[in-house]
């Protein structure tokens, strides 16, 4: 991720849990903080994936901002 010029690059954050092998639920560095919430809703399931509604929050100086969309368990 680039801020302002500056590469940042964020790290599980210390306890986050690990939802896929090498993806947290929460994220931060430089100052940022990244969180993925999953709502267990499913939208959709094939043989090698499943779909659910999740938001992504990023917060910052103070301020924090949230997205919905869908995660994609699979290969």
């Amino acid at each position: 991720m680039k801020r302002g010029g500056i590469i940042i690059a964020p790290r599980p954050a210390a306890g986050s849990k690990e939802m896929f092998p090498y993806t947290y639920r929460r994220w931060n560095g430089g100052g940022i903080a990244i969180a993925i919430e999953d709502s267990g809703n499913e939208i959709g399931r094939e043989r090698e994936h499943v779909e659910t509604v999740a938001t992504l929050r990023l917060a910052e100086k103070g301020s924090s901002q949230s997205w919905r969309g869908r995660l994609n368990w699979g290969s």
